[in-house]
Parts: structure tokens; sequence; C-alpha cells
């Protein structure tokens, strides 16, 4: 037996609250905001945030965003590893 009933599309609520709302921001904004937000943060390691501002959180990446960027963060942690290594004391 075939169900019968039938459905209506309600019209979107309307009243004082939905209009005052403000528009949502856009992807771009939402991610300039979070990466400036971040950017201002105590301890954040702002080389590996310009790699991911550059490469992988962006609006439109690239087909290739998450190979760059490895290969970035790749260089970045060679370059520190070398850098402590310069550090360190010679004990002979």
């Amino acid at each position: 037996m075939k169900d019968k009933r039938t459905y209506s599309i309600k019209k979107p609520m309307s009243g004082p609250n939905t209009s005052d709302r403000p528009d949502p921001p856009s992807p771009s904004d939402l991610i300039s905001s979070t990466l400036e937000t971040l950017r201002d943060a105590d301890g954040t390691d702002l080389p590996l945030l310009d790699i991911l501002s550059e490469h992988i959180v962006i609006t439109n990446p690239k087909n290739t965003a998450v190979n760059d960027g490895v290969k970035a963060i790749e260089t970045l942690a060679e370059t520190r590893a070398n850098e402590a290594k310069d550090d360190e004391p010679d004990n002979d």
C-alpha cells in the first residue's frame, strides 16, 4: 500500500531576528581572519603557518597543494635540524 501523505515545503522563518543577523563571512574572509588570529597568538610557529597559508589553507588550492606543502615542511624541518646541529656545543 502506497503512502498517500503529501508534503509541503514551508517558507523560511521571517521576523526581526532573521533580518538583523549579519551575513556570514566569506570563506576567504574566514580563512584570513583565522590565520591572522593564529599569527598573533603566542607560541605560533610562524614559518610553518606561512607554509600552510601559502599552499593549503586557501580557498582554491592547487591539485598539488598537499605535495607542495609537504616539500616545504620537509625543507623547513631539514633547515631546523641543521641549525640545531650547528648550535650544539663541541665537546671534543
